[in-house]
């Protein structure tokens, strides 16, 4: 990576969640180093509610705010984890509409 992030013309983005890691301490002697805190909760849920009504899909605020908190404020975890529910959910449902036939 770090050969890549020389030769490179392009800039390369790299984030991580362990700056203190092994790993990425040697990394970061080539990357220019950008410090972000943690989303709080309410910019985490406003954001992904906002997401779900653009894609159309029903969250419940208390289950949205189960994933941002289980996910330890991973705004990454917490995309993926409303689009995993949302077909969940919808499996179940038609499994049931099936079973009530």
């Amino acid at each position: 990576m770090i050969g890549l992030i020389k030769q490179s013309r392009i800039p390369i983005i790299c984030m991580c969640n362990d700056r203190n890691h092994q790993k990425i301490r040697s990394l970061a002697n080539y990357c220019f180093d950008l410090r972000f805190q943690r989303p709080r909760l309410e910019q985490i849920k406003g954001a992904m509610m906002s997401i779900a009504f653009k894609e159309g899909l029903k969250v419940p605020p208390p289950a949205l705010n189960e994933m941002i908190l289980a996910s330890n404020q991973d705004i990454r975890q917490v995309n993926k984890g409303i689009d995993t529910s949302e077909d969940v959910v919808a499996e179940l449902q038609s499994s049931v509409t099936v079973a009530t036939i």
